[in-house]
């Protein structure tokens, strides 16, 4: 009986070791999800962006100029890269740009996309809706920081 309780008691260290382990390691997960370089937002940011049209796909080159604080002011352009005639040729807007816990929103009343930033704060990519005409549409925007 001797052995038995010996090997019962190693078996609840040793889980109660990794299950200490684990439960450190998902703090610092959350703990780094919620410190994403949201403070550096300011610049300018160049990406790709895709529009579902109905069934199509519209394929855009964006730009944007992210002012200073947070939020900020954002100054975006879209020009059409690829896709069918009636895809949108071009828009711009003025949008308000907001970082909190990392995660990075884009709206105005024709845009409303959001995302997760990259650790570094250099890279996201979002997803939401773009009003084009009269519907939303999806929208997917993968942006890199270039400055």
């Amino acid at each position: 009986m001797g052995c038995f309780m010996k090997n019962l008691f190693s078996s609840i260290v040793k889980l109660n070791v990794i299950s200490y382990g684990l439960l450190l390691s998902s703090v610092s997960f959350a703990y780094d999800l919620q410190n994403h370089n949201c403070d550096h937002l300011a610049g300018t940011w160049t990406g790709i962006g895709t529009l579902k049209w109905y069934k199509f796909d519209c394929n855009y080159l964006s730009v944007a100029q992210v002012g200073q604080g947070n939020p900020a002011v954002g100054e975006v352009s879209v020009a059409k890269s690829s896709g069918p005639f009636f895809c949108p040729n071009m828009s711009n807007a003025i949008v308000k740009v907001s970082c909190q816990d990392g995660v990075v929103t884009l709206k105005d009343d024709k845009i409303n996309v959001a995302g997760v930033l990259s650790y570094d704060g250099n890279f996201a990519q979002l997803n939401g809706t773009l009003l084009s005409r009269v519907r939303n549409h999806p929208f997917t925007l993968t942006v890199s920081k270039t400055n």
